[in-house]
This record gives C-alpha cells, structure tokens and sequence, in this order.
C-alpha cells in the first residue's frame, strides 16, 4: 500500500457498509468499504475515525476499498479528553478546508500535529 490519510468521517452505505472520507495528500477522498458491518471483516477495526491508514481503493467514480492497514491509531489513547477535543477542531478544520490549496502541505503538517499530540495535546489546543 502506497497512500495514507487521516479517517475524518464515516456515515453507512446500504445495510452493511460504509463510507470513509480521508484527508490526504490530494486532498479530501472517499471509498466504499463494502461488508465492513459484518462480524468477521478484517478492516473494522482499521476503519474508525480518526485513524491514520495506508489504504488502495479501485480507480473508478467511486472507489471500493481494496485493502488498508493501520498507519497510526489513537484508540488506547482516547481516555485523554484533551486529545480528543483535539482531534474533534483538526477534524472541524479539515471539513472547511477549501479544494484549491496545496493539500500536499496541509497534509504533512496535519499528520506531524496528529503524531505529535500524544506529547502535548494542551499545547495544541492552545
């Protein structure tokens, strides 16, 4: 796998999927991930919010996951409620981002701030 990006938001597709919306390098992307609500898919506990993940999608209009791994997680960290406010205003920011700027940029600077929020997290709130 080649890309990553940070999960910003997720909503249901159909009875059994879903659909993840990821901030990248290219900017603002969303796939399908087909049968992620059943009991036995290797991606559901991959594809949670706020998630940085390596993933490959199908180049089409609208992209099925084909795989994806875990780049960075914030799960056994979540009990930290300066951390999660965090993540909630990049997540607002990332929402609001217009198209036309240079993702490539806004990306790395977003994925350095979320690694580095484990150190910190009042520091950038601030």
């Amino acid at each position: 796998m080649q890309d990553h990006g940070f999960i910003y938001k997720i909503i249901d597709y159909k009875e059994t999927s879903k659909i993840i919306y990821l901030y990248t390098k290219e900017g603002k992307i969303s796939f399908k991930a087909l049968s992620l609500n059943k009991k036995n898919n290797p991606y559901k506990s991959v594809l949670i919010t706020s998630n940085i993940i390596e993933y490959q999608i199908t180049s089409s209009n609208f992209p099925n996951l084909i795989d994806s791994g875990i780049y960075y997680s914030f799960m056994n960290k979540l009990d930290d409620i300066n951390l999660v406010e965090a993540i909630r205003i990049i997540i607002e920011i990332i929402n609001i981002l217009p198209d036309d700027i240079n993702h490539k940029r806004y990306y790395n600077l977003l994925e350095n701030i979320l690694i580095n929020l484990n150190n910190n997290p009042l520091k950038y709130l601030a």
